[in-house]
C-alpha cells in the first residue's frame, strides 16, 4: 500500500480537504473511508468495527442504505458515518436527489471528529434529510 492510502492514527494531516485547505474535522473531504457506497443504493452495513480511518462509513450520491448496529470509533479526521450528495467536483457543488433514503440507526459512534453528518445538500434533499431516521448511540471512552 502507498503512503497516499495510509492514515497516521496520531494526526489528522493524513486526512486531507479536497481543497488541500486543512485537514480534519469541519473540512470537506471524501478521502480514506472505512466503507464507501458511491453512487450506488440498497447496500446494508452492520455488525462491523470500524477504526483508525478519516471516516468510517462515507454514502456519496446513494439511496436506500441501511447502517446499523456497528461500532465506529478512532477516526482521524471527520464524521463516523457520513451521508454527501457532494458531486466530486473542485468547488464540490450538490446535487439533487442522489442521497436519499438513507437509515442510519443503532450505531455505537465515539472518539470521532463528527459523529454524524449529512452534507452538500440542496433544497429537494432537505425534505428527504428530514425523513432519514438517526438513532445513533455516542459514548465516552472508558
Amino acid at each position: 500500500m502507498d503512503g497516499a492510502h495510509i492514515v497516521d492514527g496520531t494526526t489528522t494531516a493524513s486526512c486531507p480537504a479536497e481543497n488541500h485547505a486543512g485537514s480534519g474535522p469541519n473540512v470537506r473531504s471524501l478521502q480514506k473511508p472505512g466503507l464507501a457506497v458511491v453512487d450506488s443504493g440498497h447496500v446494508t452495513v452492520s455488525g462491523l468495527e470500524i477504526r483508525h480511518f478519516c471516516m468510517g462509513v462515507m454514502l456519496l450520491r446513494s439511496h436506500d442504505n441501511h447502517i446499523h448496529h456497528n461500532v465506529i470509533h478512532d477516526m482521524v479526521g471527520a464524521a463516523g458515518i457520513m451521508i454527501t450528495g457532494d458531486d466530486g467536483t473542485a468547488a464540490g457543488g450538490s446535487t439533487k436527489g442522489l442521497s436519499t433514503n438513507n437509515v442510519i440507526e443503532r450505531n455505537v459512534i465515539h472518539d470521532t471528529g463528527d459523529g454524524g453528518e449529512h452534507a452538500r445538500d440542496d433544497e429537494a434533499d432537505r425534505d428527504q434529510q428530514r425523513s432519514l431516521e438517526y438513532v445513533l448511540y455516542y459514548c465516552n471512552r472508558a
